[in-house]
């Protein structure tokens, strides 16, 4: 589990301490370090931050699928950029392949288990919901991806002349608590960076090394940019609206959906959607996430056609993923993204592999059962992921 801790003051050349909108090192929070050895201290650090970044990836979904049709520009294409949710969820699904890549480099097994919503990490001040597009979301994301000193040193954030942090505070009741941690990858990085160096491995990590500077620099840079501009109203998309986030949920001018938090597609979950056809839907829904998780991790076991399951993976997520999640929105539920109760095995290539083919099965099963399926649903997929993976399977 990570943890903060807060270092001793730091001072200026001049032995005084600094203050107001100088004040940028008197103390610095990092992550509690709970093992000397910098081997056991990374893989720590990189299990973690796969918890973090599924936990992420699953929400930038949530949100995006909640958003309504007129506001689509908000999505953009399912490709790795930062114009807009989709592009953000793919680079975020990369980040976790990336991690878990890493993981593996080290003969570590890869994670993709995570928490339950509402997920609490003790580096963030708040809880982490499965939650619709609107202010409270989009602060919470501002506020992970943040650089570190960014809120407190005000010469980077002339653009909005500190209303940003106003605004932040007022979503979030953090009483101008700030995020003095920046992003955890500098801890991995560093912790990384010893190990190379430590005469510990037999072979490099400069290249996994140099994979997670790209993360933190996209996080920070990219991520960050595009969330404080869809937060703070200036993003293209909806510029034209003014005080769009002050509008009531209702308008129709209001970019996302009224969606209800945290549910589950799980018969007998306390929090289980209790429409029979609308929870089986949402169920559906689950089943296409866990192929994709599943995808992502027969990439590791394949060992190549990397790209082939990155494919795979995105047509069930803008393909039955996106229109089982619009029609859920009209009714205000969204795919639950409950976890695999199932697990995920490592160790076996072909185990995997058939786990994929039972669970496409399963979901043409469960897909026939719906009566309410949009026209536009692709029935076909199911055999089509098949046939590809049986081709994929084939070429080893």
């Amino acid at each position: 589990m990570l943890r903060i801790e807060n270092r001793a003051f730091l001072t200026n050349e001049t032995g005084t301490k600094h203050v107001g909108n100088k004040f940028l090192d008197c103390f610095k929070e990092v992550l509690v370090r709970d093992f000397l050895d910098p081997y056991l201290e990374l893989v720590k650090l990189l299990h973690e931050s796969s918890r973090i970044e599924h936990i992420l990836w699953v929400q930038y979904l949530f949100v995006a699928y909640s958003i309504k049709p007129k506001f689509s520009s908000l999505l953009g294409f399912f490709s790795p950029d930062s114009n807009g949710f989709f592009g953000v969820a793919a680079q975020k699904m990369s980040h976790l392949y990336y991690v878990n890549e890493f993981l593996i480099r080290l003969e570590v097994l890869p994670n993709f288990e995570r928490g339950n919503f509402p997920a609490q990490f003790e580096i963030y001040p708040f809880r982490l919901n499965l939650e619709r597009l609107g202010p409270m979301s989009l602060a919470k994301f501002i506020y992970i991806n943040s650089p570190a000193k960014y809120f407190y040193d005000h010469s980077l954030d002339r653009a909005y002349d500190g209303k940003l942090t106003g605004k932040l505070n007022e979503v979030l009741g953090l009483n101008y608590k700030v995020n003095y941690l920046g992003s955890i990858y500098s801890t991995i990085i560093e912790v990384a960076s010893e190990l190379e160096t430590s005469g510990q491995l037999s072979f490099s990590i400069q290249e996994n090394i140099i994979r997670m500077k790209e993360i933190k620099k996209m996080s920070e840079e990219s991520h960050f940019e595009f969330f404080r501009n869809v937060f703070m109203g200036t993003h293209t998309s909806i510029a034209h609206i003014s005080n769009i986030w002050d509008l009531p949920i209702s308008d129709t001018s209001y970019p996302s959906f009224e969606i209800s938090p945290n549910l589950s597609a799980l018969k007998g979950h306390t929090y289980e959607i209790k429409d029979d056809q609308l929870r089986l839907m949402a169920y559906l829904g689950n089943i296409h996430y866990w192929i994709v998780l599943k995808l992502l991790l027969q990439a590791y076991l394949d060992g190549s056609n990397f790209m082939e399951y990155m494919k795979m993976s995105k047509n069930h997520i803008v393909g039955p993923m996106k229109i089982i999640s619009a029609k859920l929105a009209q009714k205000g539920h969204g795919i639950p993204f409950d976890r695999l109760s199932v697990g995920y095995t490592y160790n076996s290539r072909a185990h995997n592999y058939l786990d994929i083919v039972k669970l496409l099965i399963e979901g043409r099963t469960i897909s026939h059962l719906l009566q309410n399926l949009p026209s536009a649903f692709n029935f076909e997929i199911y055999n089509q992921s098949v046939e590809k993976l049986k081709i994929l399977n084939q070429s080893k």
